[in-house]
């Protein structure tokens, strides 16, 4: 599972800032709410009400009712979304998920990010690493992401086991 750390969000988003503040606010939409590429470019300014975002999710899992996000970063703050909310009613981001797979691939360049992390699907798994380093709770994962299903959830855990035995293996002395 691919997903990116905090320095590498930074100089995604930093990156993406400076080239397009559309593909930034999509970028940001996207990891602040773990969406998948489909559920983001499907947002309406209808599903933004009392600063929240209601976004149906894909692949029979439950709809979920989250904040838009407030940061004193402007790098990670989302409220611009608002502001393009209240304007539109339609569609938020008239673009393709190709069109996003492309961008999202040129600004990790540009960033010096593996390209191996140069997918928006790698948004969601970062934001799910987030969450559990935060609470250390599949449980809240599954709620935040919408997973219907336990067992989805559990590939946050085998990761975070899997990084903990390569740094285990790493203080192992013979």
């Amino acid at each position: 599972m691919e997903y990116l750390e905090k320095g590498e969000l930074r100089k995604l988003f930093q990156v993406a800032y400076e080239h397009d503040r559309t593909h930034h606010l999509f970028l940001l939409t996207t990891l602040w709410h773990a969406l998948r590429v489909s559920e983001a470019i499907n947002i309406r300014g209808t599903d933004i009400q009392c600063g929240e975002l209601t976004v149906p999710r894909i692949k029979k899992g439950h709809a979920t009712r989250q904040p838009i996000h407030r940061d004193g970063d402007i790098l990670f703050d989302e409220t611009p979304l608002l502001a393009l909310a209240a304007e539109n009613a339609n569609r938020l981001f008239n673009f393709s998920r190709q069109w996003a797979d492309l961008f999202i691939k040129k600004y990790c360049v540009l960033a010096g990010i593996h390209s191996d992390k140069a997918h928006m699907h790698a948004l969601r798994h970062s934001f799910a690493m987030l969450l559990w380093d935060k609470t250390h709770s599949l449980g809240m994962i599954q709620g935040y992401l919408g997973h219907r299903c336990p067992s989805s959830t559990l590939i946050y855990l085998v990761e975070v086991d899997r990084c903990k035995a390569h740094a285990a293996a790493a203080d192992i002395t013979i």
